[in-house]
């Protein structure tokens, strides 16, 4: 057992970075939805791995849709750290900016605390699988 962990933990050193074993929600689910209907989604394709977060600016509107991509990462201790930019309904890509949002994960639930710049600055999301 010991040695087929040894053989892993190498494996994983040795790859090209698009294998992220620190992202533990991922693992769960990679789409994500709240009461007011927003979305994380954590896309995995065959060449990049990158991060969706779209939300309604007023919930029971829906022109108000906004949506950020976060084309590149770092991801530690539970924390993202990302420039990205946002497009909300009928207007052109903003951006980019700087966000951290800091994960936590209890009783079925994925909180987000995003702390920065742009519009996701001071947003907090509580997810569950979708």
């Amino acid at each position: 057992m010991a040695v087929l962990l040894l053989v892993g933990a190498i494996a994983l050193v040795g790859c090209d970075g698009n294998v992220d074993t620190s992202i533990k929600w991922k693992d769960i689910a990679t789409e994500w939805t709240d009461s007011n209907q927003s979305q994380l989604s954590y896309v995995d394709q065959s060449s990049s791995i990158h991060i969706d977060l779209g939300y309604y600016e007023t919930p029971s509107d829906s022109n108000s849709w906004v949506m950020c991509y976060f084309p590149s990462f770092e991801y530690a201790n539970d924390t993202l750290t990302a420039s990205y930019t946002s497009q909300a309904t009928g207007e052109s890509e903003q951006g980019p900016y700087q966000i951290s949002i800091k994960f936590s994960y209890s009783n079925g639930v994925l909180t987000a605390v995003c702390s920065g710049s742009g519009p996701l600055a001071g947003r907090t999301f509580s997810f569950v699988p979708a």
